[in-house]
């Protein structure tokens, strides 16, 4: 029979052996195939409504993002397609946030790993954060869900969440149902 130090010394050992590949294996950061890609925002034909929907995104998104989570890359999206894609932003529409003291990117620059999101071009820790409009509810107000997501079980936001145009600027009129993933 082994005495006790050598015991532990034999457990460790073993321990070392067996459980050490697979805990290798769970630090990593692989890309997840996703399924997902951006597609092009579908701009409405009612232009004064579009403008209008470019500046109530513009104002929830410098709300969600005035306090980044860290120093991260921001993806901007404006939801999702019928498809389940992220809806990719119009062509500039990022550079209305260059006064802000983070970078800001479209989330096609996002690639989704294991552990999160990365930008596929600077190779930063970063969010998509979207704000998708729903629907009108008549020609001053309209009801969004807007979020963040950081990867697999990492997110949250907010369902139904209403704006009102008054005075020429948006104000929330109510708010939504708040969830976390």
């Amino acid at each position: 029979m082994m005495s006790s130090p050598n015991r532990v010394a034999c457990c460790a050992v073993l321990a070392a052996v067996v459980f050490a590949p697979s805990c290798s294996q769970s630090s990593s950061n692989r890309e997840i195939k996703a399924g997902w890609k951006s597609v092009p925002h579908v701009v409405n034909p009612d232009v004064e409504r579009e403008d209008r929907e470019l500046e109530l995104r513009e104002f929830i998104f410098r709300r969600e993002i005035a306090r980044p989570v860290r120093d991260e890359i921001v993806f901007l999206s404006f939801g999702y397609a019928d498809d389940g894609n992220w809806i990719e932003p119009p062509y500039g529409y990022c550079d209305r946030f260059s006064d802000l003291r983070v970078q800001i990117m479209p989330v096609s620059d996002a690639k989704l790993l294991d552990r999160g999101l990365t930008s596929k071009t600077l190779g930063r820790v970063g969010h998509i954060y979207y704000v998708q409009i729903l629907q009108w509810l008549d020609d001053h107000t309209v009801e969004v869900n807007h979020a963040l997501y950081g990867g697999p079980l990492y997110g949250g936001g907010t369902e139904g969440e209403v704006y009102e145009f008054q005075d020429g600027t948006w104000q929330l009129k109510s708010e939504g149902k708040h969830h976390i993933e």
